[in-house]
């Protein structure tokens, strides 16, 4: 090959050489703008896919905030979850409470059956001591209530003084508290006032014994002392028709006049005459007032008492002949009545009472055989159920 041919060769070859290097410039431009390109679609479907999924969620989301219920259902599962529960707590309530009146019973029946107990075993245990015991108690118990009732101080203080001697013959020393009360009560008796109420009650009813020979005042009032001989003898000396009608007319007059009464006590309401037939009611007024008068007496009515003398003191003056040593001594006797202090302040002696019952019950009790400890656990109270508002609620 020729130099020259080399020279174009070599010429040819340098030209070429800007050429490739410019199709090289120009080949990698195309090749950039499609590397963007790629990672934009991937980041737009990067975007959309991301987007999709935001969507998805709350589409989701959306749908499960739907499903869920309200407050107001929330509240009414709840309670209807509950109700099985209450129902159920209630009826807890009812079976403690039936329980409580079960054991309840049971006490009692247990406290029945130990007294029961009691009875048998002072009946089984029963001596001559026991037997003076109960006398005594029963003389005391009947000398309270002749007091409380009759307000009878004698009789009282007769059954204290028997029941301190069927103490003495019992002769224990646990009876000391006893008889140390006694004597207190019957002191206390001793400083009462004697007064004699059954004398002043047979006083008052031997009065009434004597109502029946009291004289009545005249039906007929005052008559002028005029004897029916009189009249008889004129008639008999003269037998003149004139002193005949004359006669007749004066008594016929009499027998007028004698039909109503003059009184000079004007100041006084005038009181309507009874007629004679009506002596036995006046003889039974004066005795019922009497009688009244004997009733207040016995229970210790001051007012009552006072008030029925005093209205049998004013029939006595207004419908007796109060003439004579008999009335007169009725009289008296009536005011000297009238002057008795008939409510007395009178002590309370149940004291000696309560103290035998106290000692008869404790000798009743050591007789007694011990009970199992199983029967005094019965007897406790159960603690009472209340029904907790936090755990209703739940």
């Amino acid at each position: 090959m020729s130099e020259q041919e080399q020279n174009k060769t070599g010429e040819q070859g340098q030209k070429s050489l800007p050429d490739a290097h410019a199709g090289k410039e120009k080949s990698s431009k195309p090749r950039s703008g499609n590397r963007i390109s790629k990672v934009g679609v991937l980041g737009c479907l990067l975007g959309l896919n991301a987007i999709a999924g935001v969507g998805g969620l709350g589409w989701k989301g959306y749908q499960i905030w739907r499903q869920l219920p309200t407050e107001a259902q929330l509240i009414t599962q709840i309670n209807d979850a509950l109700a099985p529960s209450r129902a159920t707590q209630e009826t807890i309530l009812v079976l403690k409470a039936e329980l409580n009146d079960t054991r309840e019973q049971y006490s009692r029946l247990v406290s029945r059956m130990d007294n029961l107990n009691r009875k048998l075993v002072r009946l089984q245990g029963s001596d001559r001591s026991d037997w003076l015991l109960a006398e005594a108690e029963y003389l005391l118990r009947l000398a309270n209530q002749r007091l409380l009732t009759m307000r009878d101080v004698k009789s009282a203080m007769t059954l204290l003084s028997q029941a301190d001697q069927l103490l003495i013959t019992v002769d224990e020393y646990g009876l000391f508290p006893v008889r140390q009360a006694l004597a207190e009560d019957i002191a206390a008796l001793k400083a009462v006032e004697r007064f004699d109420l059954e004398g002043t009650w047979l006083k008052i009813n031997a009065l009434m014994g004597r109502i029946d020979k009291l004289p009545l005042l005249p039906p007929n009032g005052f008559k002028p002392d005029q004897p029916e001989s009189q009249a008889e003898e004129v008639l008999a000396s003269e037998d003149t028709w004139q002193q005949h009608l004359e006669t007749t007319a004066l008594e016929t007059w009499h027998a007028f006049t004698g039909q109503f009464r003059i009184r000079t006590d004007n100041h006084e309401a005038v009181t309507a005459l009874l007629p004679p037939s009506e002596e036995l009611y006046l003889r039974q007024n004066l005795r019922l007032m009497l009688e009244r008068a004997q009733l207040a007496l016995l229970q210790g009515q001051e007012k009552l008492y006072q008030t029925s003398l005093a209205n049998a003191q004013s029939w006595l003056q207004t419908w007796f002949l109060n003439t004579g040593p008999e009335i007169t001594a009725v009289h008296s006797q009536l005011s000297a009545w009238q002057q008795v202090t008939v409510l007395q302040d009178l002590p309370d002696i149940s004291r000696s009472v309560v103290a035998l019952k106290g000692y008869v019950d404790d000798l009743a009790e050591q007789r007694l055989p011990v009970t199992p400890a199983s029967t005094q656990k019965t007897s406790e109270k159960s603690e009472p159920v209340t029904a907790d508002s936090s755990e209703a609620g739940q």
